[in-house]
């Protein structure tokens, strides 16, 4: 079933966003583009993302140069630029576009997740205590990364708002002792759910 036009464009504004918090960087040549570059082990994901959401002829991936090219209207985020500075603009922020940036850039540090971005310095602190106020995780400003932590709290609330794909994607991040916490953490909102059905509780 074909996307409305209305879905394709919060799945490209999700995209493009999570970009921009992370390390993708606005061309102002013609034709205006946000360019992310990539890792080989988030290609299939990107691949993923454009098909179920048909940006096919608004997001191209060059597989020689691993880099992804998303265009849109020049007028919607340039207000992210001020001086020849990324800035982070809060208004853009959605909370998918948050968890994208996350799969897209994002790495596992000892006790946390990190986000690298190319916002400036300046605005890291603000950034994290906007985020942690979507997420509801602890997140704080480091040199060029963010740094989130209680990774169970955030994979379980992701379970809620991101699809199969996408949640698939931030398990990686999850280590054998959070995973198996999780899967007891689930295994008991499954027995307290069935006892609330058949009156066992």
């Amino acid at each position: 079933m074909m996307k409305s036009h209305e879905s394709r464009h919060i799945a490209l504004h999700n995209l493009t966003v999570g970009g921009l918090i992370g390390e993708g960087e606005i061309s102002f040549e013609d034709p205006f583009r946000i360019e992310v570059n990539l890792e080989n082990n988030k290609l299939a994901f990107i691949h993923n993302y454009i098909s179920e959401n048909e940006l096919d002829s608004l997001v191209q991936v060059n597989l020689k140069r691993n880099q992804l090219t998303i265009y849109t209207q020049q007028k919607e985020f340039t207000h992210w630029y001020k001086n020849e500075q990324k800035v982070y603009v809060s208004s853009d922020v959605t909370y998918k576009s948050i968890l994208i940036a996350l799969i897209l850039f994002g790495d596992r540090k000892m006790e946390s997740l990190s986000i690298h971005t190319s916002v400036a310095s300046k605005y890291l602190p603000t950034m994290a205590y906007s985020l942690e106020k979507i997420l509801k995780v602890p997140i704080y400003a480091a040199t060029k990364e963010l740094k989130l932590f209680n990774t169970n709290n955030l994979f379980l609330n992701a379970l809620m708002h991101l699809s199969l794909i996408e949640c698939t994607e931030l398990a990686n991040f999850l280590t054998i002792s959070e995973k198996r916490e999780l899967r007891n953490i689930l295994k008991d909102v499954e027995e307290c759910e069935g006892g609330l059905m058949y009156g066992t509780s």
